[in-house]
């Protein structure tokens, strides 16, 4: 019997903490100043925690055990010699594992993610506005903790799908074909 892959709740957590913390600012602080300099924090904060997490999970690889190293493919042919000294180094100084790329990598997916963010929060803050002009107590912080609820449940969500992929059964309605 294979064990079920648990998610991690507590990054699951923060997260949510963060997305219900960065919805409801406008209820505690009007000063757009304040409101900028904690939503830096955040972002600064889960980048710090994001990539605590990635090097942790690094770390004790995907099943939490040990890394395992792939194998690299044995040229053929006569300048074997050649490729095989040629993949070695590639293995040794891949993209992948350059820590400049990995740190560009980062700045890119988190200006995305932020450009994005900014978007949807334009939206989720004129709701809001609406909201309180009608009278509703606390409008933004409804919306925030609504919005990391659903994220939080889209979240476990994706665990389960993962977690039945993994043990060979695919969830309710799919239509993928082994």
């Amino acid at each position: 019997m294979k064990a079920a892959i648990t998610p991690p709740a507590l990054p699951d957590f923060v997260s949510g903490l963060g997305i219900a913390l960065w919805y409801a600012l406008p209820d505690y602080t009007r000063d757009r100043r304040i409101r900028a300099g904690v939503k830096a924090g955040i972002i600064a904060s889960s980048a710090l925690y994001g990539m605590h997490v990635l090097k942790s999970r690094k770390a004790s690889g995907p099943s939490g055990c040990a890394p395992v190293e792939e194998p690299q493919p044995k040229a053929v042919g006569p300048d074997a010699a050649g490729v095989e000294a040629a993949s070695e180094t590639r293995s040794r100084t891949g993209l992948r594992r350059h820590p400049v790329v990995l740190a560009l990598a980062t700045v890119a997916l988190l200006g995305s993610t932020a450009v994005g963010t900014i978007g949807m929060e334009r939206v989720v803050y004129r709701y809001g506005e609406k909201l309180a002009g009608r009278g509703v107590r606390l409008a933004h912080t409804r919306i925030g903790v609504v919005l990391a609820v659903l994220s939080t449940a889209t979240t476990v969500a994706g665990y389960w799908v993962r977690d039945r992929n993994r043990q060979g059964r695919a969830p309710a309605g799919s239509t993928s074909v082994d």
